[in-house]
């Protein structure tokens, strides 16, 4: 653990990477030691990198295999380095070293919100394991080819011929099994005049547009129901941020066409109007939300969007 440490720690503070060094190379028992390792740890706990958090991992086990594994004994080396000591101050420090490693092992750790980094080169889903995970098993390597690298899926001539007149032929880990642990999708939009990808949300990924012909009326609308929204035509970008309802209408006088790429190898998607009226939610709830709606109109909203008409 101590070499694990050691290679794992990265440029710390001059005082932590000092105490980091020296509890390395003398594993020290002073109850000071420890609390210092404390105060260093839960000094850095807000920072945003992941060194820190494997610093205190670390020192949290250093640490914890000294007080199993040793007498607490005294020890001056690092304290007349840095403080004058005295019998008194070290009885009092031991007195406290309890209470800080629990808080110490219990300070928060860096949090990723987005798909966790791979571990390997590639991790291609193997979608016959009837397994339930977060994300999906891999293929054993040996049985990976470079078709599992390649998608044609987004070859396909466009659907539009439907009620919103558009269609969206999506490239997630479900049906492209390469995409597994990359933490990325992708998507191509197509739109006949007048066509719409309604408003809708990706719970776990923010999303790019990218127009390849005609012109869109995009946007979305924040948490505080702020709306940015503009037409964007062939050639130009627009970002979505994650979980936003966002969406996208064909204002030109032809046919459009645009691509997504998505932060998520499964990002999710969810049509609000979909999410309300085709989710069997109680008739007396959309009615206290929506206000204006008689039960004629939640009755016709329901069967429109649960599919049964």
């Amino acid at each position: 653990m101590l070499e694990a440490c050691s290679k794992g720690v990265g440029n710390p503070s001059h005082l932590s990477s000092k105490l980091v060094t020296w509890a390395l190379r003398e594993r020290p028992s002073s109850p000071l030691y420890y609390i210092s390792v404390a105060q260093i740890s839960i000094s850095h706990r807000h920072r945003s990198t992941s060194q820190f958090s494997d610093i205190r991992i670390c020192l949290v086990g250093i640490v914890s295999v000294h007080l199993t594994s040793y007498k607490l004994r005294f020890s001056t080396k690092f304290i007349s380095d840095n403080m004058e000591s005295s019998t008194f101050f070290n009885i009092f420090a031991g007195l406290l070293v309890f209470p800080a490693l629990l808080l110490l092992q219990f300070a928060p750790l860096h949090v990723n919100a987005a798909d966790a980094d791979p571990l390997q080169d590639f991790c291609v889903a193997d979608l016959t394991k009837d397994l339930y995970l977060n994300g999906y098993p891999c293929k054993t390597p040996a049985a990976v080819t470079t078709d599992d690298f390649v998608f044609d899926g987004l070859t396909a001539p466009p659907q539009t011929n439907n009620s919103v007149g558009a269609s969206a032929t999506l490239a997630d880990v479900d049906t492209f099994a390469g995409l597994n642990s990359l933490g990325l999708s992708f998507a191509k939009l197509d739109f006949a005049k007048g066509g719409i990808i309604q408003p809708h949300t990706h719970p776990r990924a923010s999303e790019i547009i990218y127009v390849v012909k005609g012109t869109l009326y995009a946007g979305f609308v924040t948490a505080d129901n702020k709306l940015f929204a503009r037409v964007i035509s062939k050639g130009e970008v627009m970002i979505f941020p994650r979980g936003l309802i966002h969406f996208q209408l064909n204002v030109g006088d032809a046919p459009a066409q645009a691509v997504v790429a998505l932060n998520s190898q499964s990002p999710g998607f969810q049509t609000i109007s979909s999410a309300l009226f085709g989710s069997n939610i109680k008739d007396e709830v959309l009615q206290k939300s929506f206000l204006i709606l008689d039960q004629k109109t939640i009755d016709r909203l329901k069967a429109i969007f649960s599919g049964s008409k």
